[in-house]
């Protein structure tokens, strides 16, 4: 199999890498650094299973941060500890969850080995 897009799993990984190493001191580095070593894994050996794992992960994340955003903004508007950083900050931030989320889904590894003669 031929990873199609290796910069979305390098990219992926490396957002992952961070989120572990700010959250190094609350245990998050438990969570999200096997998750980023599958992610470079993909680079150069894609598997299916691993693919639908760091997709199921990212849409997870997606919907997650989604649901949390409307509640708070229907809670507490834009007086929410979550903005605290700036709307813009924490938008981007999801906003860049949200789209890796859709690039791991059309980067799916493809089944049909290349060097096969038909």
């Amino acid at each position: 199999m031929n990873p199609k897009f290796p910069g979305v799993y390098g990219f992926a990984g490396f957002i992952l890498l961070l989120l572990g190493l700010f959250g190094f001191q609350y245990g998050a580095a438990i969570f999200y650094w096997p998750l980023a070593l599958i992610c470079f894994s993909l680079i150069c050996y894609p598997t299916l299973f691993c693919w639908g794992l760091i997709t199921f992960a990212y849409i997870l994340a997606a919907l997650i941060y989604i649901g949390f955003t409307i509640i708070e903004l229907l809670t507490k508007g834009q007086n929410s500890p979550i903005f605290s950083d700036g709307i813009l900050v924490y938008g981007i931030y999801v906003a860049i969850i949200i789209l890796l989320a859709f690039f791991l889904l059309m980067a799916k590894p493809s089944d049909i080995d290349d060097n096969t003669d038909r």
